[in-house]
């Protein structure tokens, strides 16, 4: 615009130029305070994990870009004072000690000349300078007067004779090339030794890989020479006596000067020097790691890193404060920048940023504004984001706006707006403390700490955060698109798109990505949004496919000096960020879009101890189920901003993200399972994956064959339980039976002691009738014949089954007895069946007696002229049964009864009360289905004496 083109060239002519600064590089420091080993750096080198490494005067350090693991003499070293440090192609690394000794790293363990037998055959006399390392493995360690070779996979040492005192050289006794003394490549020592060795020793010669250059320097005379190849002559560059020289890649050395004076790269085909880095410090080693940053290692400071994205800073002072840096104005060619302590600087893009700072003296202001106050307006630069306003006191200013011939101005006081030509205020827009102020299509919007307000020409102000909620906190800038969108950053909500009255987007961290939802600033350049916050600078896109995304965050990882973002500019592809700590310059374009990724497992914990993180797969006890995985994302330029995401294949199938490279599993339970974790860093590029399978063993109750031995042991138990069961149920069945049985037993005694005395009592009738009748010879041969039968009774009385034959002559003695009381009035008739065996068939005891007795007395007995009785004992085959007949041919059972009733006499038998008694008895202890049965039933029931016949079966 004219006017505003105008009104900073007036303020050019009010100004002085100062003398001019220069620009500084953007580092990352890294010190004690961030957990390195030391501050003094000696060496440094990167290993094929990623790792880097740091040789220190108080131990060593490894760095996997968020945090330092330390070794020290309790770990290894055989001292704490290391020299230099290098990696070799089987990922060891070898560390060079403060000692007459070396020793290396090695999955977890440092190896010395004290456990490790390659190492102590080796004997040095001096100082080891450097290892290196040709294509077969074989490494070459080389002290100042004598060299050592350690052979790959023989585990042996050779050594070479020693060089001249003389010389005071790194490598053997050697003709120097091209008059070049001093130190010599390892390709150029191991001409001699018939070797072909490679970069890997001396960190300050080797061969550049992309061309047939080689660098030597000599430490006699401080001159580095350059051979290009072998017929062109040598460049040489004299150099002060105690610089250090240090390849960093194939075009650049790094020429570490006298101490305090930082380092310096030349360019061995420009032939000149490029850059100055880090004046004011000590620097000891440089190296490029494999993402381009450039490690420089010092004396007291720790390392700094320099990222590849050549972030250019811009500090506007050489004291420790730092000054903010809170507007940045394009004016012609030139940029202003407002600082604060009331300084205003031109910055000289096209001259190689170069910067100088206005001054404006207090007898120099200009009434370049007026207005209707009692004193004028006066103009100045000073601690605001553009220029100072001051009256009696400094009143800040937050936003200047021009339109046409019109300046939008916000402050403390206010909003106003004044003319540019004669510094007339024309109108208060709004009255108390403005954050901001902007004109949007016909319409002013007004910041303020409590929210936001729009104006209109007539003056009628509007609180928009009655209708939104995102407006009811603190504004702090705006910008406008190509498409009509007004973009209003906020303190809390973010930024918002605003059109046409009603809001139509709201990016924020969880919708958009930005680094915090705090924005401080805008600025739009095409169809890009750069917003400031208190966490960095974010590129939103505006129309692409990823429309109101963020597609690039920068903080103090990447460059900027600090992540406090007061002002942005935007220029092509170059980006000016005013922060809290002064400018910084990027070319948008040159930022890595992509890095490397690697993911390293650090270690792996269990129940307090440590296991192999190399090892792709474990089985633990059952016991040792607390388990964690420590490991880490390397990506350099992402400087910690790395996520993780992981499953536990055998637990989760799903995939989980956490930024906190540890896992910790407490309490698995027994199996197989497969860890997977893929590290992302902040480009989006992920690692391969990472596997470790392991397999936390079964506890012995989940052992199948333990189950099975309990299964077993338990159906053994139950077993033994119920056959102790069953025998202690059977034995006491059997001890019942046996007490039933006994009691049985003792029943059936009593009964048949209850028998014999009633055949006794009817004995001793028979014999009384005998004396009555005064019958001596028929009552002694009677009572002999009754005491035969008495003698048989006895010896039979213990036993409840006597022998057929015992049984026959039992009946026989005793119906003998019985004819000699009733005389020849009774016959009777016994007849065995010749198939019985009479020695050995058994029948019961006193069963058969009572029958016959009750056939006699109640049969017999009734009839006039006597009567018969038949005893028959028969084999039934079909049923082996004995079968016992016994028949009398008296009235018979119905007229008997009929008799009894007319003599009264109707008392049961007692004989053959106590005998059924008895059958029953003996029935209960057979415990047979084949019982003694008893059935009775008249021998002619058409005859007049009808006879009795009884019919008694013995089981066999």
């Amino acid at each position: 615009m004219p006017f505003k083109l105008f009104f900073l060239s007036l303020l050019y002519l009010l100004s002085v130029v100062a003398p001019v600064y220069a620009q500084r590089y953007s580092y990352t420091n890294y010190d004690i305070k961030d957990g390195l080993a030391g501050s003094t750096v000696n060496g440094m080198t990167q290993d094929k994990s990623g790792f880097i490494w740091f040789s220190t005067e108080t131990g060593l350090s490894r760095f996997d870009g968020t945090k330092f693991k330390n070794f020290r003499r309790e770990d290894g070293l055989p001292s704490n004072e290391t020299f230099a440090v290098y990696a070799d192609t089987k990922s060891r690394i070898w560390i060079i000690p403060y000692k007459n000794t070396i020793c290396y790293y090695w999955n977890g363990k440092i190896y010395n000349d004290q456990n490790d037998t390659t190492l102590r055959k080796l004997r040095f006399t001096y100082e080891v300078n450097g290892i290196a390392e040709d294509a077969a493995g074989n490494l070459l360690v080389e002290t100042q007067r004598e060299a050592f070779v350690i052979y790959a996979g023989r585990h042996t040492v050779k050594f070479y004779a020693k060089v001249p005192e003389k010389y005071e050289i790194g490598g053997l006794d050697f003709k120097p090339v091209a008059g070049v003394g001093g130190r010599f490549p390892a390709t150029m020592i191991s001409a001699r030794m018939g070797q072909n060795f490679n970069y890997l020793a001396h960190p300050d010669n080797r061969n550049f890989s992309k061309s047939s250059a080689a660098v030597f320097f000599s430490y006699l005379d401080s001159s580095l020479a350059i051979l290009y190849n072998s017929t062109a002559p040598a460049y040489y560059l004299k150099l002060p006596r105690e610089a250090r020289v240090k390849i960093v890649d194939d075009s650049i050395v790094a020429i570490m000067n006298t101490p305090g004076n930082g380092a310096r790269f030349f360019n061995i085909y420009r032939k000149q020097f490029t850059a100055q880095f880090l004046r004011g410090y000590t620097i000891h080693d440089v190296f490029r790691d494999i993402e381009g940053n450039i490690w420089f290692s010092t004396k007291e400071s720790g390392v700094f890193k320099l990222s590849p994205a050549v972030f250019r800073s811009f500090f506007f002072t050489t004291n420790p404060i730092p000054v903010a840096v809170l507007s940045i104005f394009k004016c012609g060619k030139e940029l202003l920048v407002g600082t604060n302590k009331a300084q205003c600087w031109k910055l000289y893009p096209t001259e190689g940023l170069n910067f100088s700072r206005i001054n404006l003296k207090d007898n120099e202001r200009s009434p370049l504004l007026k207005s209707s106050w009692e004193e004028p307006l006066f103009i100045n630069y000073a601690s605001s984001d553009y220029l100072h306003f001051a009256k009696r006191r400094a009143t800040d200013i937050k936003t200047l706006m021009f339109f046409h011939d019109t300046v939008l101005i916000s402050n403390c006081d206010g909003v106003f707006l004044s003319n540019l030509r004669d510094g007339t205020l024309l109108k208060c827009l709004h009255k108390g403390r403005a954050t901001c102020a902007y004109r949007h299509e016909g319409l002013y919007y007004i910041g303020t700490l409590n929210g936001l307000y729009t104006t209109t020409n007539e003056g009628e102000e509007v609180y928009l955060g009655n209708s939104n909620s995102l407006f009811r906190n603190r504004i702090s800038s705006f910008a406008a698109d190509k498409e009509g969108t007004l973009w209003i950053a906020t303190y809390e909500n973010g930024i918002v798109g605003y059109r046409n009255g009603s809001v139509t987007v709201n990016i924020t961290q969880t919708n958009g990505g930005l680094n915090s939802n705090i924005c401080r600033c805008l600025y739009r350049s095409g169809n890009t949004l750069w917003v400031g916050t208190e966490k960095g600078l974010n590129k939103v896109d505006m129309t692409g496919i990823e429309k109101y995304k963020v597609t690039g965050r920068f903080s103090m990882a990447d460059g900027l000096t600090s992540d406090i973002v007061n002002a942005i500019y935007v220029n092509g592809p170059e980006v000016y960020v005013g922060t809290a700590n002064g400018l910084v310059r990027f070319n948008e374009t040159k930022v890595p879009q992509h890095s490397i990724c690697y993911l390293r497992m650090t270690d792996i914990r269990v129940s307090e101890k440590s296991y192999d993180p190399e090892a792709p797969s474990f089985e633990l006890p059952h016991a040792d189920n607390n388990i964690s995985f420590e490991f880490v994302g390397i990506s350099f330029l992402s400087e910690g901003n790395i996520r993780y995401q992981y499953r536990l294949r055998g637990m989760n199938d799903q995939w989980k993200v956490t930024s906190v490279p540890i896992l910790t599993y407490p309490s698995l339970p027994s199996g197989k399972y497969t860890l997977e974790i893929i590290a992302v860093n902040k480009f989006n590029d992920k690692s391969e994956l990472m596997v470790r399978e392991f397999e936390i063993r079964k506890s012995l109750p989940e052992e199948i064959w333990f189950r099975v031995l309990i299964l077993v042991l338990i159906t053994g138990i139950i077993w033994l339980l119920v056959l102790a069961r069953f025998s202690m149920a059977k034995k006491k069945e059997a001890e019942r039976s046996r007490v039933q049985q006994q009691l049985l037993e003792l029943e059936h005694m009593a009964l048949r002691a209850q028998m014999n005395p009633h055949f006794i009592f009817n004995c001793l009738n028979s014999i009384q009738h005998h004396i009555m009748q005064q019958d001596t010879m028929g009552a002694n041969i009677y009572l002999s014949q009754f005491a035969d039968l008495v003698r048989q009774t006895l010896n039979n009385a213990p036993r409840t089954h006597i022998m057929l034959s015992e049984e026959i002559a039992y009946l026989t003695s005793y119906m003998e007895l019985e004819k000699l009381q009733i005389g020849d009035e009774l016959s009777y008739s016994i007849t065995v069946d010749p198939a019985l065996n009479r020695s050995k068939i058994k029948v019961p005891n006193m069963v058969i007696q009572p029958y016959v007795e009750n056939a006699i007395k109640h049969g017999i007995g009734r009839l006039a002229a006597g009567g018969t009785i038949l005893v028959q004992f028969r084999l039934q085959r079909s049923t082996n049964v004995l079968e016992c007949i016994i028949e009398d041919n008296g009235p018979g059972m119905a007229q008997t009864l009929a008799m009894d009733r007319e003599s009264k006499r109707l008392h049961a038998s007692k004989g053959l009360s106590i005998t059924q008694n008895r059958i029953q008895t003996l029935n209960q202890l057979s415990g047979s289905q084949n019982k003694i049965n008893v059935r009775l039933e008249e021998v002619s029931p058409d005859a007049i004496n009808k006879g009795t016949r009884v019919i008694l079966h013995f089981p066999l």
